[in-house]
């Protein structure tokens, strides 16, 4: 099994179909293409670190919206830098009893 096929797996299944992402450099991505991503070793990216905090939850039935500070060091797959602080606003809907990603919007901070 390649590197990674485990995590997109469950990210199939966690992302609601209609999956939104939304990068800090304004790029949109789909569900269908953000998985295709994390799919290929050619275009996935490296990520060294990936930690959230400053964790904010506001629930309104079943709909959750969290916003966090997420820290990220890692590249692009064409070696570009993502190092640095990010704030985050996530959108997560209950299906059927399943929590699932809606969307998330990510803004680099400073």
């Amino acid at each position: 099994m390649p590197k990674g096929a485990t995590n997109v797996a469950y990210c199939e299944k966690f992302f609601a179909d209609s999956y939104v992402l939304v990068l800090a450099d304004g790029q949109m991505l789909t569900k269908k293409q953000w998985l295709g991503i994390l799919g290929s070793a050619a275009d996935r990216p490296t990520l060294q670190v990936l930690t959230p905090d400053d964790i904010q939850v506001h629930l309104f039935g079943d709909v959750a919206v969290l916003t966090d500070r997420t820290t990220i060091k890692g590249h692009d797959s064409k070696g570009n830098t993502m190092d640095g602080q990010y704030r985050v606003f996530r959108v997560i809907i209950k299906q059927n009893g399943t929590w699932r990603a809606a969307g998330v919007v990510m803004n680099k901070m400073g």
